[in-house]
This record gives C-alpha cells, sequence and structure tokens, in this order.
C-alpha cells in the first residue's frame, strides 16, 4: 500500500496468483511467489504475527525491513 507520509516508489508485483485463503496448509501463504524465501519457510511452520509499527503486523523469517513507522 502506497503510504502518504514516505516518497512515491515504484512497486514490483509479486509473480503468480494468490493463495486459496480456504485451503492454507499452515504454511507462507506466499511461499510460491516469494523470491526472498528460505529453508525455513518451507521447513517450519509460519511465525507468528509481530507488530512492526502500530497496526502493521508481518509474519516472516526474511522480512524486507521498510521504514514502518
Amino acid at each position: 500500500m502506497p503510504r502518504e507520509n514516505l516518497p512515491p516508489r515504484s512497486s514490483i508485483p509479486i509473480r503468480g496468483n494468490p493463495p486459496d485463503l480456504l485451503k492454507l496448509k499452515g504454511e507462507c501463504p506466499f511461499l510460491t511467489r516469494c523470491n526472498k524465501a528460505r529453508a525455513a519457510c518451507r521447513q517450519e511452520p509460519m511465525p507468528p504475527l509481530e507488530e512492526v509499527s502500530p497496526g502493521h503486523f508481518l509474519a516472516c523469517f526474511n522480512p524486507i525491513r521498510h521504514d514502518w513507522a
């Protein structure tokens, strides 16, 4: 989502189609579409949600850090 308080930048779309939310297997729903996936992403259950800024959550073994504030 574009942020009003940050300078505009181009977005890179994620390849593939969104996951079927009715058929999630307990692994990251982006696993097959993520070019940053690690071994832990394939072998471990999805990590718990972490609040990185007020109202902004992520669950990732290899997050791409941004200015979350």
